[in-house]
């Protein structure tokens, strides 16, 4: 299934959701309902306060650090979907995944910008 984002108006349930739910869960069983051994669970990938707030390894919770005050190019969300993103297990998709389009990278961009709304 491919997902083409607007220029503009993005919102989670419309857009950014479905597309982490097929290409980061569905298609690639990465962040499944069935895969619990990761910090990104299902459950939070399918809920935009899941998306937007960031867990550390120790259990501490960054609110709203994914987004970063409406600026992609310091959000964690943003950065690690791009492809010059540093190899690690941060990278999203990992290497050996299909990388998101720049239509759907230009869409994080701007759900972003816009404050991530619902």
């Amino acid at each position: 299934m491919d997902f083409v984002f607007p220029d503009s108006n993005i919102s989670f349930i419309e857009h950014v959701q479905p597309m982490f739910e097929v290409k980061c869960g569905i298609e690639s069983g990465c962040h499944s309902p069935g895969n619990t051994n990761i910090r990104f669970t299902y459950s939070k990938l399918i809920s935009r306060i899941g998306v937007i707030n960031h867990s550390l390894p120790n259990g501490e919770l960054l609110v709203n650090l994914a987004i970063h005050q409406k600026n992609p190019e310091l959000a964690p969300l943003y950065l690690i979907l791009l492809e010059g993103y540093p190899e690690s297990d941060d990278r999203m998709p990992p290497f050996n995944r299909v990388p998101l389009n720049d239509n759907q990278l230009n869409g994080i961009r701007q759900w972003i910008k816009e404050g991530a709304p619902e």
